[in-house]
């Protein structure tokens, strides 16, 4: 992919976006700089074969991301990403509670060696139960590329309801090529020039409503109330997730859009669960504000089905169990 400059002015605030890796501009601000930019994807795979798999999951999906140890339980994750956290062996990302504390029910993870190597940031969860669970993880761009992807998995076996529609309602969050103020990077030296160094994600949350028919094996909804963590006044809009095919082991994969019949990416993921007690899932976005251009986000949802003990969100409220 090529990488087209893009700027918008939101008073003192500019933001243009880099390609997934994939492109970029090579402007990286400086620890706690104002300039939002985003990066290009890198696509180790056709994204539009959905055949083709990466760690077992459809490449449109997992993207860069090979392989993935996440116990949530004692807030451990090590990764194995392509793209220059630490090539060609796992890597271990270290708990960061400050950069997840807005978004209920999820946990960061991040890793830099140095100050000038790419900040890579990884947002996870899992089920009330520890039956399925889910990570997004990206950088915030370097050297005009971007290396992001995600991972869900599931414990133990699935079964669907036999009868009826069942619904999955809480929060969502993302991580996106588009840098953020960049207050976690590690602080270089003052002689390092500022077009070397990387660039932090910015992150967006939001919340997630999903209908879900076992008897039709489709699944559809919608993550409403997106917006940028660090700059709520950039308008973002509802994503339409529709499509969804569910597989016999519990597994999906559907169409995300904003209007009709214009697919902007990808959500896939899967049940867990006696009579489907739980949803975890991933998205893939592009094009999801008129603000920015080459915008593109790896998001994460770990849901409990509305009606049981575990499920909190006032999305559920009259919804049948």
């Amino acid at each position: 992919m090529t990488f087209d400059t893009a700027i918008k002015a939101f008073g003192i605030l500019s933001i243009s976006a880099l390609v997934a890796c994939g492109g970029g501009d090579g402007s990286n601000p400086v620890t706690g700089g104002d300039e939002v930019t985003a990066a290009d994807p890198t696509d180790p795979t056709d994204p539009a074969d959905p055949a083709e798999t990466v760690n077992g999951l459809p490449a449109e999906l997992a993207n860069n991301l090979n392989a993935v140890n996440y116990d949530p339980a004692n807030e451990t994750l090590t990764l194995e990403l392509t793209g220059f956290d630490a090539p060609g062996e796992p890597a271990v990302y270290v708990r960061d509670s400050s950069i997840d504390s807005a978004v209920a029910g999820y946990q960061a993870y991040t890793r830099q060696d140095d100050p000038t190597d790419r900040f890579f940031l990884a947002i996870g969860g899992t089920s009330a139960g520890g039956e399925v669970s889910a990570i997004a993880i990206s950088d915030g761009g370097q050297f005009n590329r971007f290396f992001g992807g995600g991972f869900y998995e599931q414990d133990g076996t699935f079964a669907g309801r036999e009868s009826g529609l069942v619904s999955y309602a809480g929060n969502y969050a993302a991580t996106t090529n588009l840098n953020a103020l960049g207050t976690n990077l590690a602080t270089p030296p003052a002689s390092t020039p500022a077009e070397i160094l990387p660039r932090e994600p910015a992150t967006i949350e939001g919340r997630i409503f999903l209908n879900v028919s076992f008897q039709e094996n489709s699944i559809n909804g919608q993550i409403i109330e997106r917006e940028f963590t660090e700059y709520p006044a950039i308008t973002l809009e509802d994503i339409r997730l529709v499509e969804g095919v569910i597989a016999d082991d519990g597994t999906y994969l559907g169409s995300t859009e904003i209007d009709v019949n214009s697919s902007n990416g990808a959500f896939g993921g899967t049940f867990g669960g006696e009579g489907g007690t739980a949803i975890a899932g991933v998205t893939n976005l592009t094009d999801y504000t008129d603000d920015i251009e080459n915008e593109e986000e790896f998001g994460v949802f770990v849901l409990e089905r509305c009606g049981t003990a575990a499920s909190t969100s006032d999305l559920c409220d009259g919804v049948n169990p």
